[in-house]
């Protein structure tokens, strides 16, 4: 459901060496946010075996961090994240002399519930409250949790949304609404391109199944071109305010109470 509210990225064996920057392992740490709780693993491999950890490991080829921490998630816990982003990092010597650099990427919890799928790595996973976490801590996890930080600070960049604008096919009118039921793979109901009217709709090659536009954006037309457009004229479904849409485009957000991801930009045209 969307709505005027909050706006909010198999156990394989055969593994890639962990990223080194000079005799210093990276690795990656994922902090899976659900409300208030936080999930934990307990270790089973030999190193930090006994300890609980977050969802994690290393780059592979030339994927990002958060594309990692994504990969990570998917193929220890079967679970997706959204909004991925580097909060904090942390650089710990362990016992048996291995350094490691751990870049932790903060990940907001998109449904579902964790599953062991590597149990040689992981006995068990969790939910905890980060004031109150289950012991003992790997070693990265402790350095964090020492340093201050705390999950709730690293909270995504966050809007509102201003309006919902719907129309019944390309051309027409659009018409404001307060709630809108979107459909999902489709769009949102009453809308010209959940009813295959839309100007695209005939082009497979496009997808126009949500569109959205920054309240700024409009109100920098008007400023500094000139241009005013009345509310809805853009024909975009949501108009937002204090988020950079831009920034969504590959990642995995939540407008109201459902789940989107951003695939591209859309130019002004005909809708």
């Amino acid at each position: 459901m969307a709505s005027r509210a909050g706006l909010g990225t198999d156990g394989r064996e055969a593994r890639t060496r962990p990223a080194v920057n000079g005799d210093l392992l990276v690795g990656v740490g994922v902090i899976v946010v659900r409300g208030d709780d936080v999930l934990f693993g307990l270790r089973r491999d030999a190193h930090g075996a006994g300890s609980w950890s977050f969802p994690g490991g290393h780059v592979e080829g030339d994927e990002g961090v958060e594309a990692c921490a994504l990969r990570e998630l998917c193929e220890e816990v079967g679970l997706e994240g959204a909004n991925p982003r580097v909060v904090a990092e942390s650089e710990d010597e362990f016992p048996e002399g291995l350094r490691y650099r751990t870049l932790f990427v903060r990940v907001d919890w998109a449904g579902g519930e964790p599953v062991v799928h590597e149990p040689a790595k992981c006995s068990q996973w969790g939910w905890f409250s980060w004031d109150d976490p289950p012991q003992p801590l790997f070693l990265p996890v402790a350095s964090l949790r020492a340093s201050g930080f705390r999950p709730s600070a690293a909270a995504a960049t966050s809007g509102v949304v201003e309006a919902i604008h719907v129309a019944a096919a390309a051309g027409e009118p659009v018409r404001e609404v307060e709630v809108a039921r979107a459909q999902a793979g489709v769009g949102l109901e009453g809308d010209r391109y959940t009813l295959g009217r839309g100007h695209y709709s005939p082009d497979l090659r496009l997808s126009r199944d949500l569109t959205l536009i920054e309240a700024e954006v409009i109100e920098g037309l008007a400023r500094d071109q000139g241009i005013q457009l009345a509310p809805g004229e853009t024909r975009r479904n949501v108009t937002t305010r204090g988020v950079r849409l831009n920034h969504l485009v590959g990642r995995r957000f939540w407008i109201g109470e459902s789940s989107a991801r951003a695939h591209a930009y859309a130019s002004p045209a005909s809708t």
